[in-house]
């Protein structure tokens, strides 16, 4: 109970950190709070600018099932204490600054079925090959700058179409393969064609339906 006779429960948590709006001024002070919420599924504490690794490791014990931490300016070092959540079974960090490195921590999180990466620039299509063992369905992967480089996409097809069976939605820049049923080719749906783009994806079930 606060001192006005609320009470606080984990349910009323996920309400205020699932917010539509930026929270830029939390820091380890606050986080250390959030231990104690043993019962939270899912949290939402993107643009929490302030973060920083010793905060984050207050949470790590927490039974997550979701975590967006979105535009919190991640680097590596948070990207490994995020690792140690081991039930994640969805993550968006998607705007952030980690790179390679961090991303390969990731491949520890055996639960993980969906994946945001968008606008993260310091990874590459090469950062992606760590994490093929993992159980994905849903994988999101735009660059942080639109591209017309069509071997960015031939370079992520490669290395994710091939190993990632239970994939079923790959998100690139203007577009989204998606397949119905795990074993069938990938449609394709695009937000805005783009020269040169939409032609290669065309093809892109011809040239790995040998995997699928």
């Amino acid at each position: 109970m606060d001192e006005m006779g609320c009470e606080v429960t984990d349910d009323v948590m996920v309400s205020i950190c699932s917010m539509n709006q930026n929270i830029f001024h939390v820091t380890e002070a606050g986080m250390r709070h959030m231990r104690e919420l043993t019962n939270l599924k899912a949290l939402n504490i993107s643009s929490f600018l302030k973060i920083t690794v010793h905060g984050l490791e207050h949470i790590v014990a927490l039974p997550f099932k979701e975590l967006c931490i979105s535009n919190s300016n991640l680097d590596d070092s948070h990207i490994k204490v995020i690792a140690k959540i081991k039930s994640l079974q969805k993550l968006d960090v998607s705007d952030n600054f980690f790179t390679n490195v961090g991303l390969a921590c990731l491949s520890s999180l055996t639960q993980l079925t969906w994946l945001n990466l968008n606008a993260c620039p310091n990874i590459t299509p090469a950062g992606l090959k760590p994490l093929i063992n993992l159980p994905l369905e849903a994988l999101f992967v735009r660059p942080a700058s639109s591209s017309r480089d069509t071997g960015y996409v031939l370079d992520i097809s490669g290395i994710i179409l091939p190993c990632m069976h239970k994939l079923r939605v790959l998100q690139f820049d203007t577009y989204t393969l998606v397949r119905k049923q795990i074993g069938t080719p990938f449609d394709r749906y695009e937000t805005n064609r783009m020269v040169g783009v939409y032609t290669l994806v065309d093809n892109l079930p011809a040239i790995c339906s040998p995997y699928l």
